[in-house]
């Protein structure tokens, strides 16, 4: 009896595991049908000389980098929006004089568009990134060096020039293959808008009508880079068709120490490829709503993490039952690594815009009535909101009065779906997070200003005798006034 027992179980476990694994590889053959790799060993690198390889070139300027002197993004120091403080001056002083080399190979690097970190992923074992960390910090260095030379050297033009190294430095990392290295891509190119941003006043106004043509042709040279997606939208995309790959090689792995209910992990395998398509489909999406809508095709657990604080995602994934819980479902939430993708696609656009008013400005001598007088002379398109299907454009104001000293305040804005808590008074050129002790379920609308200003500190002496603080209402304090000697 027990052997008949015995051989029961065996004969259920055969078949029920020819079933799971017929499943298994009928799902393989149809990724492979559509020329999607179905093993890492399967992911193509084609043949690419050093000399081609923007990647070479950016790990010498790592190499380059000086560790000993830090720029005031990768120091302690803090501060403010622009008009920036003697210290940041100083130690962006120090950072130029330090990384001259580094500079250089930066500049280099973006006379080669393509970039191959490896010439293959590895098998049964994760990978080491120990470069991340130090891009994070070249990202930092060529910010502050372009705003110092736009602040201090007065030098607009190599000022949009960093900017554009620093564009590319990102578009090279989207060209990397996991998840980790699109969010430090991401990250760079959200620093690289906010560093726009804050140099972005002066950049046309203040050159001569003679030397206008030529910084107008670097600008516009800026505006095509942040409104080209395609690396932006490519990297995603391997992202997500390398880690479901390294995630099963993963899984498999497992599975061979667990004969008697390694189908369970198969089937968990197949659930994961099922969720991977649908994710590769939302990332394919133009705008963030249509991707959600698309997320809701998924299966996967880990797919709408924030489905319970945003009431326009109706979860699906309540109601999947749990296939086993010895093997857990490690799949990436695919709606806020998308919600950051949209987020930094938002913040191109918006900066794009806000070069072209700046250019619209120059020329007219006053800000555009609407976004739509930028065209043709200074975009061929308004940019539209990713976040919306709609259609509708980044968003656009003038406040009449809006500044201290009574002139009109333009601002963009972009809208993640949330509330619209107005205006701050103080300018505005980054992410702006809930307000403080609000529940808001999502982001704010991002206002960015056009114009830079300082909000007058409210004392009418020095605080405690300190000359560091303003020391009548309209009036700038030291700090500042240094700050803006050129």
């Amino acid at each position: 009896m027990l052997l008949l027992l015995v051989g029961m179980i065996i004969v259920f476990r055969l078949g029920w595991g020819w079933w799971v694994e017929k499943q298994l590889n009928t799902k393989l053959m149809e990724l492979r049908g559509r020329g999607e790799p179905g093993a890492l060993k399967e992911i193509p690198y084609p043949p690419l000389k050093d000399a081609e390889n923007a990647w070479k070139t950016w790990d010498k300027a790592l190499s380059a980098l000086n560790g000993t002197v830090d720029s005031p993004r990768s120091s302690f120091l803090e501060y403010g929006d622009p008009p920036y403080p003697p210290a940041w001056m100083n130690m962006a002083a120090a950072s130029e004089n330090a990384n001259g080399k580094a500079f250089a190979l930066a500049r280099a690097a973006r006379g080669r568009s393509l970039a191959q970190f490896r010439t293959g992923l590895p098998v049964q074992g994760d990978p080491w990134l120990p470069y991340l960390n130090s891009l994070k910090r070249l990202a930092n260095t060529l910010a502050d060096a372009a705003e110092y030379a736009h602040f201090r050297l007065g030098d607009g033009d190599e000022a949009v020039e960093r900017e554009l190294d620093l564009m590319h430095l990102a578009g090279t990392v989207r060209q990397d293959d996991f998840f980790v290295s699109q969010l430090v891509a991401i990250s760079i190119e959200s620093l690289a808008c906010r560093s726009t941003q804050a140099i972005a006043p002066e950049l046309a106004a203040n050159e001569s009508p003679k030397a206008r043509p030529q910084r107008e042709k670097k600008i516009r040279q800026l505006i095509d880079v942040l409104l080209d997606e395609r690396l932006a939208r490519e990297g995603i995309e391997r992202s997500i068709r390398v880690e479901r790959l390294m995630l099963m090689d993963y899984y498999q792995q497992r599975g061979t120490r667990v004969w008697c209910i390694r189908p369970l992990n198969e089937r968990e395998i197949v659930r994961m490829l099922d969720g991977s398509e649908v994710a590769g489909d939302a990332a394919r999406c133009e705008n963030f709503d249509n991707a959600l809508e698309v997320l809701k095709k998924s299966r996967l657990e880990n797919t709408s993490a924030i489905s319970a604080l945003l009431p326009r995602i109706v979860s699906a994934q309540a109601s999947v039952p749990r296939y086993s819980r010895w093997f857990e479902n490690n799949w990436i939430k695919t709606d806020a690594f998308l919600e950051r993708q949209f987020r930094v696609i938002a913040e191109r656009r918006l900066t794009a815009m806000g070069l072209a008013c700046q250019m619209y400005r120059a020329e007219k001598g006053k800000w555009p009535a609407k976004l739509d007088d930028l065209r043709p002379d200074f975009v061929a398109e308004v940019a539209k909101d990713p976040f919306h299907a709609d259609g509708r454009q980044i968003g656009y104001r003038v406040i009449k009065g809006g500044l201290p000293g009574g002139g009109d305040r333009p601002v963009l804005y972009f809208d993640p779906g949330g509330p619209d808590v107005g205006v701050k008074a103080q300018a505005m050129y980054y992410w702006i997070s809930n307000p403080p002790g609000s529940h808001f379920a999502w982001p704010v609308r991002q206002y960015r200003d056009l114009a830079r200003y300082v909000v007058a500190k409210e004392s009418s002496k020095a605080v405690d005798g300190n000359p560091d603080q303003a020391d009548a209402p309209g009036k700038k304090s030291k700090i500042e006034n240094e700050a803006q000697k050129p």
